[in-house]
């Protein structure tokens, strides 16, 4: 069972950055390695990532960059986002073939990346880690999706604020509201031995 959600795909693109916009083909500067004077930036570029950091945080720092406002507490150095993979490639594990192919991880891929047990878990939305969802009124064709909670990675404010054009669209606020509790809950669990 997949969750249905809409996307507002009518943002102007002058509108500040919020929680809930997803964006298209994000590079992420994934390490950078310095040998012999040469330096090398190794990025990976997510078909989609959606925003986590919160409306109210965007806001204010849109607004202090803007010098609209002069309060130093509203400085924010980076924006919370998790790419969205399509839900086939993260099954087999197809997500992680850039890093792979990159020699940045050494391990071979299984033909079941995510085991059934957690599939069926993440489809009855019970699931800790994913978060799966389908966008169903999308201009741009985007596959049945799954967030993995683990991947996560920050943005700086004045990167995701030069990616606008890059945003496709903007869920509305209580999908984006389940996802971001879902995220919370994840950070905020309780790591075991095994």
């Amino acid at each position: 069972m997949s969750h249905k959600i809409k996307i507002n795909t009518n943002i102007n693109e002058c509108e500040i950055v919020q929680q809930g916009d997803i964006f298209k083909d994000v590079s992420y500067i994934f390490d950078i390695v310095q040998s012999e004077g040469a330096v090398e930036l190794r990025t990976l570029t997510f078909p989609y990532v959606i925003v986590l950091s919160q409306s109210c945080d965007l806001f204010h720092a849109g607004r202090l960059n803007n010098c609209e406002i002069e309060s130093e507490s509203k400085v924010m150095f980076s924006v919370i986002v998790a790419p969205i993979f399509e839900k086939e490639t993260i099954l087999k594990g197809e997500h992680l073939k850039e890093l792979l192919e990159q020699n940045l991880f050494h391990f071979k891929l299984d033909e079941q990346f995510v085991s059934k047990r957690d599939l069926d878990m993440a489809e009855k939305d019970m699931h800790y880690r994913f978060h799966i969802f389908d966008i169903e009124n999308c201009d741009v064709n985007i596959p049945l999706s799954i967030i993995d909670f683990k991947n996560f990675f920050t943005l700086t404010v004045e990167k995701i604020n030069s990616m606008k054009n890059n945003r496709i669209g903007r869920i509305g606020p209580l999908e984006c509201q389940q996802i971001v509790n879902k995220f919370s809950a994840y950070l905020s669990r309780v790591g075991l031995p095994d």
